[in-house]
């Protein structure tokens, strides 16, 4: 290997590591305690700073709509709904005064910009069909995270007001205030979930108590630590609350999974007969450096979050490089230092593994590579390798097919429980209602002013916009407006017009397609600038800039992936490869998921949820960006192995069935370690949530299965040679996990006989 070669130079840091390491463990044990400890002080003293928004597109029209109105004409969304229910009817004369001094009070109370209601606006929209109920929508001071504040201080006082009135609340600041609430139980459910199941995985591996709670402290470590530098993020950028949960699964899953790589390969080390020191170089050389590049791996993967245009993806897009970078160094150094204090006590073996071994009547010696049953798997699967392939394939490409009838919509009340007092109460507002009373479509005009020349101008719009298809009537200041023709003057009409502009509100027939309706208002010509708003108009705006900015993160993600994977592999195929198999996997557990949360199948399995009939928008980027690094994360493993193999012997076929055998029950555990963790995730309340937990729990089973032990040896045993074509003349360097500059390659031993070709002589079977 060249001196300058930027592999060389990692192997000597690494070695210098190892050797740093085992001259001082205490001092690094107490050095990364230390540092722990300070950055959990700093996020203890922070308060709560999570966001419960985000999802808005940055620049949209919609979003310019929406701050427009509310900065010049308080009107717009309403932060909080209130549907008050009257025993004698909403016309009754005394409920009319009530309903009259209850809004009144609203507008009095701090923090609220505007309250109308029913009995002060006459809008009939806000009168329920059986005219039992009439709603009273405010809005309120700040952003979202203020208005959730604010809502916990109005909605009480507006009980107290309530007089003969039952009151029901719902709104954008009342269902964020109770999904915070339900998004921290379900961490700590999650919690308490995973880390049992964590620790009985671990120990059915290892077989000892003190090597299976080892990659749970350093999971701790690495989840403490991260969640302390999110709340100091939180201080400067918006960081969504649901980024705490992805923070604690996705760190505390590697950071596992590096422990039990690094453990793993200090107990094969030291079983083959190396010293304590000479293991521990071994092991931070060799799946040390498998560690870095597949954390560097799931970092990039993570990074395209960040082209996204919501806030709410960036945060996480933050959270998961942040706690991947945490999982990584906790490995490296907690992993390596307690080794170094301890190495040879967790590499004998434990009263669990001595119990078992008598059980069997055996020694707890490992079998020879080709009496592993991976082994034997992967030799089964490479004598038919065009028949695997393509029935696995196909097999992935059915499971697949449900995503390409997915609907996508915004995060709303419809992700909460069934039983939340805001979800109930939005169900009723719908039922009674329509969807437009609370959500309405509105076309916000910047700059034109009714008082001043304007009036022609917004009377011809208006006008144009109520022969729009769908719309049954405009609003605005200029009057009532259907089929083209003033029907009256608007009500409260003081409201759509002031000195920065003006705004027309648009109701449709009952039924309308709301979406569709957006886009034909968006049409209508317009003498000047025009924005239309409300919640059809975000979804639209945030599924189109979702969908603009894919092909950017995909670009990150596989450039960034590739770039990273040809000098770990020194295989050009390998990377693609391994894209390509990562993003079969992934697809099939989009199928998977719209199958069951879209169209609500096994709701028996994977918990009750509300069958909403759409994906949230964000759900499909997220779990890209995430779960690809996952999956591509164990390829470089599986891959490392294979190499270290092929460099020594040279024989394709027995390097890839003898690379699976040694890592085949370590990425299955592995696998099997992440899957619980997202399982648990799974058990979430929160349909988005769930959504997160179980797509990601099956894209790993998936990819841990189906794809590296059946698809994974058939494919590189059809492609032979070009597995491991590089170009360069000279012969490659030792492998990932192989011989350094100046280790003696072993032969293949005799115990692990090579493939037989045709004529029954050994061969490469490449």
């Amino acid at each position: 290997m060249p001196a300058n070669s930027p592999f060389s130079q990692e192997n000597s840091a690494l070695t210098r590591w190892a050797a740093r390491v085992h001259a001082g463990p205490r001092h690094l044990l107490g050095g990364l305690a230390a540092v722990v400890l300070l950055l959990a002080a700093l996020g203890a003293g922070i308060g709560a700073p999570f966001s419960s928004d985000g999802y808005d597109p940055d620049g949209a029209d919609s979003v310019r709509a929406e701050a427009f109105l509310d900065r010049h004409l308080r009107a717009g969304t309403p932060d909080l709904v209130v549907l008050a229910r009257a025993p004698g009817g909403v016309d009754d004369t005394s409920t009319q005064q009530a309903g009259t001094r209850l809004t009144r009070k609203a507008e009095q109370l701090s923090g609220v910009r505007s309250a109308r209601s029913y009995w002060t606006t006459g809008d009939r929209s806000f009168r329920s069909r059986d005219g039992r109920s009439g709603l009273l929508v405010l809005r309120l001071r700040g952003d979202q995270r203020a208005a959730q504040t604010v809502a916990e201080q109005v909605v009480p006082e507006l009980r107290k007001e309530s007089g003969a009135f039952r009151l029901r609340v719902t709104g954008p600041a009342q269902v964020a205030r109770e999904a915070e609430d339900i998004t921290g139980g379900d961490l700590v459910r999650a919690e308490l979930i995973a880390a049992p199941v964590v620790v009985l995985l671990l120990l059915l591996v290892f077989r000892s108590v003190g090597a299976a709670l080892l990659p749970v402290a350093v999971g701790v470590t690495a989840v403490t630590a991260a969640m302390a530098l999110l709340r100091l993020l939180a201080l400067v950028t918006p960081v969504s609350v649901f980024a705490q949960n992805l923070t604690t699964a996705l760190g505390f899953g590697l950071a596992v999974d590096y422990s039990l790589f690094l453990l793993a390969r200090y107990r094969e080390e030291t079983g083959q007969g190396a010293g304590p020191r000479e293991a521990l170089t071994t092991t931070v050389r060799t799946a040390g450096r498998t560690v870095l590049a597949s954390a560097a791996t799931v970092a990039v993967s993570a990074a395209g979050l960040l082209v996204f245009p919501t806030s709410f993806l960036r945060s996480l897009g933050y959270a998961s490089v942040g706690v991947v970078g945490c999982a990584a160094v906790a490995a490296l150094v907690a992993v390596p230092a307690l080794l170094a204090l301890c190495g040879p006590r967790l590499a004998r073996p434990g009263r669990i593994e001595r119990w078992y071994a008598a059980r069997r009547r055996t020694g707890p010696a490992p079998r020879a590579a080709h009496e592993d049953r991976w082994y034997r798997t992967a030799m089964a699967v490479m004598r038919r390798p065009l028949t695997v392939t393509l029935l696995t394939t196909t097999l992935l490409v059915l499971a697949a097919l449900p995503f390409t009838h997915a609907r996508f919509g915004n995060f709303d009340d419809r992700m909460l429980p069934a039983g939340t007092p805001a979800r109930q109460a939005s169900e009723e507002v719908r039922r009674q209602f329509g969807d437009q009373a609370a959500d309405p479509v509105f076309v916000a005009l910047p700059g034109l002013r009714a008082d001043a020349g304007g009036t022609a101008e917004l009377d011809r719009y208006a006008r144009r916009l109520s022969r729009a298809e769908g719309v049954a009537r405009t609003e605005t200041a200029t009057g009532v407006y259907r089929s083209g023709k003033r029907a009256g003057d608007a009500a409260a009409a003081e409201g759509y017009a002031g000195s920065a502009g003006a705004w027309v509100r648009v109701l449709g027939v009952p039924g309308a397609d709301s979406e569709g309706l957006v886009s034909r208002l968006r049409q209508v010509p317009v003498e000047r600038t025009a924005w239309v708003g409300g919640p059809a108009a975000l979804l639209s705006d945030t599924r189109s800039a979702l969908a603009e900015r894919l092909p950017w993160a995909l670009a990150v993600l596989a450039l960034g992936l590739v770039a990273l994977m040809l000098p770990f592999t020194r295989s050009v195929l390998a990377p693609l490869k391994a894209l390509a198999l990562s993003a079969l996997s992934l697809t099939a557990s989009f199928g998977a998921l719209v199958w069951i949360f879209q169209e609500g199948h096994l709701r028996g399995l994977v918990g009750d949820f509300p069958v909403t009939g759409f994906i949230e928008c964000s759900l499909p980027a997220l779990m890209l960006c995430v779960a690809f690094g996952l999956a591509t994360d164990y390829e470089l493993f599986v891959f490392s192995r294979i190499r270290e193999r092929y460099d020594a012997t040279g024989d394709s076929t027995h390097a890839i069935a003898w690379g699976l055998a040694r890592s085949g029950r370590l990425v299955t555990a592995s696998a099997l370690t992440i899957a619980c963790v997202f399982a648990a995730m799974g058990t979430s309340q929160m349909s988005q949530l769930k959504m997160v937990g179980v797509g990601t729990m099956l894209a790993v089973l998936v990819d841990a299965t189906v794809v590296r032990v059946l698809l994974l040896p058939a494919l590189m045993r059809l492609a032979g040679a070009a597995n491991w074509w590089w170009p360069s003349r000279r012969k490659p360097p030792p492998g990932p996990d192989g011989p350094g500059p100046h280790e003696e390659v072993p032969a293949a031993r005799a115990d692990e006989p090579r493939m037989l070709d045709a004529s029954g002589r050994a061969g490469s079977g490449g």
